[in-house]
């Protein structure tokens, strides 16, 4: 078969495009990760837990009253509401760069819509 002359052109276009469709894959990563961590504690939420990493430590003599107990269960609500909450925001800011480099794709490199979500649902 003969060189088309746009092959060239495609091969040139398809490898400027590349860095994006890889930063695009990494958040896309980025994102699948930290909505299993939202459904982990989630049940942990529902179970009434705390990760380990997301535990209150507090003075043994404060924690032998049922008052250390409750500040212990509330503090412990708090912080994994808020790591929930955190998870979110980063999830919004994730979304943000991903629509950037879709419009980069599409704008400056000329890339349809079709195109870009075909390569998001190959990688």
């Amino acid at each position: 078969m003969a060189n088309r002359e746009g092959d060239g052109d495609w091969k040139k276009k398809r490898q400027q495009a590349q860095p994006f469709i890889n930063k695009i894959r990494s958040c896309m990563e980025k994102k699948a990760r930290w909505f299993e961590q939202i459904g982990f504690m989630r049940k942990c939420q529902k179970e009434g837990l705390a990760p380990k990493g997301l535990q209150i430590k507090l003075l043994w003599n404060i924690m032998k009253s049922q008052y250390g107990e409750r500040l212990k269960r509330r503090s412990e609500k708090r912080v994994l509401k808020r790591a929930v909450s955190d998870l979110f925001v980063k999830i919004k800011r994730v979304d943000q760069k991903m629509a950037e480099h879709r419009l980069h794709l599409k704008q400056i490199l000329g890339f349809s819509k079709v195109f870009i979500k075909k390569t998001e649902k190959w990688v």
